[in-house]
């Protein structure tokens, strides 16, 4: 104990002013986790696959054609728009001026597209193909519920794609590049903590046990821990 109150007493005004407002964060955070914060979480997954590329395209003698027209590069893209907040996203969410859209560069035409899936019919999705774009309509999507698109181009990978659209009251349409969509914001804590005393660390860890307890048991009890939903990982 006399180690610890003689570690605060030599912290920099700097390092009190995290250190209250560590302690502030955490218990603000078990706060609103126990009061359960209801959002919208929109994300996408993308996958590409190279049918023709340059290389067989160039070939002597070989020609390449796609619905009668010809190409050097042929990629099969699928595309998928889910949700893994507690709020539905609903049809009045999307800005009309930025709607829900899948969009290509310049260089890059759209030849056939299709949706593969949806995981529920009620959601009434449909696409409409305007120019170098795929525009998508619902009357809303739930918690794991959402599209999936596919899609072939001209292009050569999924870097020349692109998908947009803003949701009114959301957080913005996010890529999910890996399964675990929650948790990377405590790498970032992680790091400042270190910076601090032992001492002080221990300090700290009681609180954040506290934490880690009632995420264990929320998700335990009512599965909270957010994860991209399997129909949706574009594994196959």
């Amino acid at each position: 104990m006399e180690n610890i109150i003689y570690e605060l007493k030599s912290l920099s005004g700097i390092n009190i002013v995290f250190l209250i407002l560590s302690l502030l964060g955490i218990f603000l955070a078990i706060f609103f986790f126990i009061n359960g914060k209801r959002e919208k979480l929109p994300y996408y997954r993308i996958k590409s696959f190279s049918i023709v590329d340059e290389k067989i395209s160039s070939l002597d003698n070989l020609k390449v054609e796609f619905k009668g027209s010809e190409i050097s590069n042929l990629t099969s893209t699928q595309i998928a728009i889910f949700n893994v907040g507690e709020l539905a996203i609903k049809k009045d969410d999307i800005a009309l001026k930025d709607k829900l859209r899948i969009e290509t560069n310049s260089n890059v035409q759209i030849l056939d597209w299709k949706i593969k899936y949806v995981s529920n019919e009620i959601n009434n999705f449909s696409v409409d193909h305007i120019s170098n774009k795929l525009e998508i309509d619902f009357d809303y999507f739930s918690k794991n519920e959402g599209i999936i698109i596919q899609l072939f181009h001209n292009g050569k990978s999924s870097e020349e794609l692109d998908v947009k659209g803003t949701i009114i009251n959301a957080k913005p349409l996010t890529l999910a590049e890996g399964t675990l969509l929650k948790g990377k914001r405590g790498q970032k804590i992680i790091e400042y903590s270190n910076r601090l005393p032992k001492s002080v660390q221990w300090l700290l860890a009681f609180p954040v046990v506290i934490i880690i307890v009632v995420v264990l048991m929320e998700n335990y009890l009512f599965g909270g821990v957010q994860t991209v939903p399997a129909k949706f990982t574009l594994n196959e």
